[in-house]
């Protein structure tokens, strides 16, 4: 490998300036919000659209896209409330709005996606300009929680207190007290059990 290569300094140059942008990124969110933790290497994109309450974790390896581009029309934020929790490797893409109120969190590898595409009718191929993207908001109300692997699709509102089983793909509405599990999600009743333990019934 030739470090003087034209190729692979231009190369270099843009990973440099792609890691200057999120160390300034980070520290501007920091700086707004300092009880927030944030672990390395996490992506931030367009953080000026990311609101944080008090107390907030956002672990290793996370991706929160805060959408405000072109290709979303402008639109999209990601809110979290008070001691709320993305796990690492999780995925955020707030599009069409992510909002997670107070005390509810993500464990390792969950996907939001506040956002669907569509292909028009008049060609089935990947091009973009074939794909029309639908904008909707996730809402997980508090203290709910998302377990590994989970996937949340746009349009989706999980009540309050609930949690989403591993794996488990949802899209929808899910009732207060409540645990989804498998793909298609499929919603169980949480009860609490005589040592205290909420447990789906």
């Amino acid at each position: 490998m030739n470090l003087l290569d034209p190729g692979f300094l231009k190369f270099g140059f843009r990973r440099w300036v792609t890691q200057l942008r999120q160390a300034r990124a980070h520290y501007d969110v920091v700086r707004k919000n300092p009880t927030l933790r944030l672990e390395e290497d996490v992506q931030i994109l367009s953080p000026d659209r990311l609101f944080l309450g008090e107390d907030v974790l956002i672990m290793k390896g996370a991706i929160l896209d805060c959408g405000g581009l072109e290709w979303c029309d402008y639109r999209g934020r990601i809110t979290l409330g008070d001691r709320c929790a993305i796990g690492s490797y999780s995925v955020l893409i707030g599009a069409g709005e992510i909002i997670m109120e107070n005390d509810s969190g993500l464990a390792f590898g969950v996907h939001l996606i506040a956002q669907e595409g569509r292909l028009l009718a008049d060609g089935m191929t990947t091009k973009s300009q074939n794909c029309q993207l639908d904008f909707q908001p996730i809402i997980m109300r508090e203290g709910s929680w998302a377990t590994s692997g989970a996937i949340i699709l746009a349009g989706s509102e999980i009540g309050k207190k609930s949690v989403i089983g591993p794996g488990a793909v949802v899209k929808g509405k899910v009732p207060p007290n409540s645990m989804v599990i498998g793909n298609p999600g499929r919603i169980l009743p949480l009860r609490q059990s005589e040592d205290g333990a909420y447990r789906p019934w």
